[in-house]
């Protein structure tokens, strides 16, 4: 019968095939080993049983559950004899796993088969979801500042009331204390301080002194 045989003469009975084993054909003198991305832990299987998703046979005979795909990696399909890399982008933190999850906004992740997110998108940039590089989806924008890993673009508050960086502005009324801005990548605008000469890091008001009377804004 299927999943049993017989290589002895002059017996009454079959001998049923072991587990990483099965048959699928009667009057058999052997049993066939389980094929790569298959496992049984059964006797006397006439089929053996698919490595799930998240799972790999890379041997065949196998005698316990397929092996699962480790962090960084996933398998979207069954009968597999290896796993797949998450993308640029992604990542997996978990064993047998299917997918891999998208990056989360403000971080993102420019290798593959990565187990986690954890570098933060560049300043003055913003990442959204499934990011691939420190630039993300692009400048924070005009009217906007982004801090390094920030999650969201923060609005710039109108401060057109309060004539900041006016010339003859008093200094005790410049707002020094105030949290520091991020431009777009361009060059430096007038009545800002920025690293380099180049909106490419934090920049904050310049003293009432350097200011020029009509001042471009991010």
């Amino acid at each position: 019968a299927n999943g049993e045989y017989q290589n002895q003469n002059g017996q009454t009975e079959c001998k049923k095939c072991s587990p990483g084993k099965y048959q699928d054909a009667a009057k058999s003198t052997k049993c066939k080993l389980c094929d790569f991305g298959y496992w049984d832990d059964r006797s006397g299987s006439n089929a053996c049983k698919e490595c799930s998703t998240g799972r790999y046979g890379d041997e065949q005979g196998r005698k316990t559950t397929c092996k699962s795909c480790d962090k960084g990696l996933y398998q979207d399909n069954n009968r597999q004899t290896s796993c797949l890399k998450c993308h640029k982008g992604r990542y997996q933190g978990a064993l047998a796993k299917d997918d891999c999850i998208d990056c989360g906004k403000g971080k993102y992740n420019d290798m593959l088969g990565q187990p986690e997110c954890t570098k933060d998108c560049k300043c003055g940039y913003y990442c959204d979801i499934g990011s691939l590089s420190s630039y993300g989806s692009g400048p924070c924008g005009e009217g906007f500042y982004c801090p390094e890993g920030t999650k969201t673009r923060l609005p710039i508050v109108d401060t057109s009331s309060t004539n900041r960086g006016q010339e003859g502005l008093d200094d005790s009324n410049e707002p020094n204390d105030n949290p520091t801005r991020y431009c777009s990548v361009r060059p430096c605008p007038d009545g800002f301080a920025c690293e380099h000469g180049v909106a490419d890091s934090f920049l904050k008001w310049k003293t009432p002194a350097a200011c020029k009377s009509s001042m471009s804004r991010c």
